[in-house]
């Protein structure tokens, strides 16, 4: 393996983890959201408002940096400028695939533009930072967040989507296997954590 092609692989696997963490935060809060609706008590728990909080945050900032940094770090145009670059270490073949599918990633990446900027207004003026109604009102974040959930969820979707079909045609093949295998177990997780909180406030209203 060449050094140039071990360097694009470096580039997208640290890019990959970055975005990674986003997607964790991500399956969280959408467990977590849906808990909350079909509780029957709300959420009165302080730690899971303090998760749901950070995990929001979380989300959105995985998705600005993962589209634009603050400084010159790593990010999806650094990936793909790497990859175009390439063309003799990659091989006529696997950078012509690759190259098509960046044509293709980068149409849909326009049609995600709104959140995505929407996304970076959010980091660059209030950096994680929710209005005092989110807080004292979580529930309100479900309702009308700083970035639509249903725009979070699509950009998380494209961009997730086409960081792992990049990384089949690197030849990384391993990757999808083990992302799904891991949001499987975090939902899991989450409802679990959800459901043992929620008999602690029932078991707590009781003996009140």
């Amino acid at each position: 393996m060449s050094k140039e092609i071990s360097k694009i692989i470096q580039i997208y696997e640290r890019l990959l983890d970055y975005f990674y963490s986003g997607t964790l935060s991500f399956v969280v809060l959408k467990t977590l959201r849906e808990q909350i609706a079909t509780s029957k008590n709300g959420v009165n728990s302080q730690f899971v408002i303090a998760i749901y909080l950070s995990s929001y945050n979380t989300i959105v900032l995985a998705l600005a940096n993962t589209m634009k940094p603050r400084d010159d770090s790593i990010n999806l145009n650094y990936l793909f400028n790497s990859i175009r670059s390439s063309e003799k270490s990659l091989g006529e073949e696997i950078h012509k695939n690759l190259t098509e599918f960046l044509s293709e990633f980068e149409s849909a990446l326009q049609e995600i533009d709104a959140p995505i900027q929407a996304a970076l207004v959010m980091r660059d003026t209030t950096v994680a930072h929710l209005d005092r109604r989110h807080i004292n009102n979580p529930a309100a974040l479900t309702i009308d967040p700083p970035v639509k959930w249903d725009d979070l969820e699509r950009a998380y979707d494209i961009i997730g989507s086409g960081l792992l079909r990049i990384g089949k045609l690197l030849g990384l093949s391993h990757i999808e296997d083990h992302t799904t295998l891991a949001n499987f177990f975090l939902a899991n997780q989450t409802r679990m954590v959800f459901n043992f909180l929620s008999h602690l406030n029932e078991n707590s209203s009781r003996n009140q």
